[in-house]
């Protein structure tokens, strides 16, 4: 079963999908200091490379690790994503990926009952601030699944 089937075949049956979640990022840096992957599309890559100030080509060389296809490059990290700093937070916070804006809201973060208490006992911005619908939710969800399936 795909992911987003998995996510809305949890939802239906969750009180969350009436209760929907509240989240509010603190930046933290919780999502940002495990080792992974970040993607990001040509246009993001031009936004980032903007905002620091250097050329795309210079970007790419310095942090895409792997070109995924044509409109999806990959930044891999063995620690934390090197656009935290732990007193300023993340330096590309207005130009960053789809990927990071759409956090916590990751199928992998809805798949079942375990999976939301993890991430509300990981990450400190769950539970307060705005208050996010069941379709809300389902959107970012459909929007992170589309935006990375190759």
């Amino acid at each position: 079963m795909n992911i987003l089937k998995n996510f809305k075949k949890f939802f239906a049956k969750s009180a969350l999908k009436k209760e929907g979640i509240r989240f509010s990022c603190t930046q933290c840096g919780y999502c940002c200091i495990k080792p992974g992957s970040v993607f990001f599309s040509r246009d993001e890559i031009k936004k980032a490379a903007e905002l620091l100030e250097t050329t795309v080509k210079s970007f790419k060389h310095k942090y895409i690790t792997e070109k995924i296809h044509d409109n999806l490059y990959e930044l891999y990290t063995k620690s934390a994503c090197p656009f935290y700093n732990e007193d300023a937070g993340c330096v590309i916070y207005k130009a960053r990926p789809s990927q990071c804006s759409t956090y916590p809201f990751w199928p992998n973060n809805f798949q079942d009952q375990k999976s939301i208490q993890k991430l509300f006992s990981e990450c400190p911005g769950t539970g307060r601030g705005k208050f996010h619908s069941y379709e809300k939710i389902a959107d970012y969800i459909a929007k992170t699944h589309e935006s990375f399936r190759f």
